[in-house]
């Protein structure tokens, strides 16, 4: 008995800490990060700005009609999470600014592509996709939103991941 006590003891201490870290994490945050990659803008901006069937983690990617002539775009993870995103400005092929557009998740954020051609010592040309996210996580529910976030930041801008017709240096 003594034992289990100091079991639950154990997993209350565990789960008051995670709350009190959660709760000191900032609410909003910028990040932003830069990657090269030997392609065109426009291969870059169709990549970003068109279907995402070439993510690993979504399973499904559509266009939604809005009535009020809003660009939304829906996509469902393998983990079987539905996001609508919002796409608020682009000037092809160099800029893209997009937005979670569906409400009451515990997160939010709003993406900024900037695609810079620049020369290397490589044959052909290399890009900079410039990736800043701008972002929201609700009181509360820090631990896991987060995360999710996070990696919705990192998905775009990893230059070790593998595009289709895009090659990195």
């Amino acid at each position: 008995m003594k034992i289990v006590l100091i079991l639950i003891c154990g997993l209350v201490l565990i789960a008051a800490a995670v709350v009190a870290i959660g709760a000191l994490l900032p609410k909003e945050h910028v990040a932003s990060r830069s990657a090269s990659y030997r392609a065109t803008p426009e291969q870059l901006f169709a990549l970003i700005a068109g279907p995402q069937n070439w993510r690993p983690d979504v399973l499904h990617w559509e266009m939604v009609p809005d009535a009020a002539g809003r660009r939304l775009t829906r996509e469902t993870t393998r983990n079987g999470e539905t996001v609508t995103y919002e796409m608020l400005d682009s000037s092809p092929p160099y800029s893209i600014k997009r937005r979670i557009a569906t409400e009451n998740l515990p997160y939010s954020g709003t993406w900024t592509y900037l695609i810079q051609s620049g020369l290397s010592s490589c044959a052909g040309s290399s890009h900079w996709p410039r990736d800043s996210d701008q972002g929201l996580v609700a009181p509360g529910r820090l631990a896991g939103s987060s995360d999710r976030n996070s990696r919705s930041v990192r998905r775009t801008a990893d230059p070790n991941l593998r595009y289709p017709d895009v090659h990195n240096p």
